[in-house]
């Protein structure tokens, strides 16, 4: 059975934004790689605040936004190989209180500091689901290919089964027993609500993971880029609450043309977060580390109990 590597991501495009480069020299050893996003439901487009409408006009998407956007993740998973899985949570600009009021009715409310706190239980039951998907998609692995279909707001590979909030299976396959998953998940730079929440729930879900650098937030973080590996890794001990010490950075290196072929999948991201397919470039190249032969590379943090999977201690 191939080494299993789940990647979890908060929307339709981070961990590809993020990653997509490990992601395509897991698949290209052989490796089997599944791609899970969070917040792939669809709104009820009936009711939508105007903050969410306006996103939705700059995307150049009419009607459901998140459907187009579930293709584009398709199309991505195409390019890379990956196997995508979307889980039936909404996106933040989507969410209301129990009074159906929308908890983040603008752009500057999705990163304040802690804000997903008066999310707690939703970060909880983030958390059930998060934990039985080692153990499932162990189990999709005789599964002659991913069955796609769209069911109630949520777009759903591998075998046929409805994603729920809330929805717990029997625990993790652990990370060091054999034929064990590897968990990567973001370190929520940037403090969107959904990154932290998904952050904070990864931690209550025990998974150990490693962590990647959500970009493009990676950019405004000067203490990862300083280029001292010790001062990125407090910064990163920080964020998820560890030692320092227990925490070994990896450069992977990456195909900068499949990489940037696979986010231009996300054409309708690339405006309202680049600027244009131009800068994005700009960006990819001005903000990612450098191996030791000079070439661009992702940054994964490993925790020291965390083994780093076999094609990672190749490359390295």
């Amino acid at each position: 059975m191939s080494p299993l590597h789940i990647f979890l991501s908060p929307h339709l495009d981070d961990a590809v934004f993020s990653c997509g480069g490990a992601i395509a020299a897991l698949t290209k050893a052989g490796e089997r790689v599944v791609v899970v996003t969070v917040t792939a439901a669809s709104p009820d487009l009936r009711r939508l605040p105007e903050s969410a409408r306006s996103l939705h006009s700059l995307w150049g998407i009419a009607g459901d936004a998140v459907a187009a956007r579930r293709k584009e993740d398709f199309a991505a998973a195409a390019l890379l190989g990956f196997e995508p899985v979307h889980l039936d949570f909404l996106d933040a600009i989507y969410r209301t209180d129990s009074h159906g009021r929308f908890l983040y009715p603008t752009r500057e409310s999705l990163f304040p500091d802690g804000r997903w706190q008066r999310e707690r239980t939703l970060a909880l039951r983030l958390s059930m689901r998060l934990s039985g998907l080692g153990s499932e998609q162990m189990a999709c692995a005789a599964d002659s290919g991913p069955a796609r279909k769209e069911t109630d707001g949520a777009a759903v590979s591998g075998p046929a089964r409805k994603e729920t909030e809330g929805a717990a299976d029997s625990g993790p396959a652990r990370k060091g027993s054999a034929g064990a998953a590897t968990f990567y998940a973001p370190l929520a730079l940037g403090r969107h609500v959904d990154h932290q929440l998904l952050r904070r729930a990864v931690r209550l879900a025990g998974l150990n993971p490693a962590w990647y650098e959500d970009f493009p937030y990676v950019g405004s973080e000067s203490a990862l880029e300083s280029g001292d590996v010790r001062t990125a890794a407090c910064r990163v001990a920080q964020l998820v609450g560890c030692r320092s010490t227990g925490l070994r950075q990896v450069l992977v290196p990456f195909d900068p043309d499949l990489r940037a072929q696979a986010m231009r999948a996300y054409r309708s991201q690339l405006g309202a977060v680049f600027g244009s397919e131009e800068e994005m470039l700009e960006e990819m190249t001005a903000f990612l580390p450098r191996g030791t032969d000079g070439s661009p590379a992702e940054r994964l943090w490993f925790p020291e109990d965390c083994p780093l999977p076999t094609w990672f201690t190749r490359a390295g």
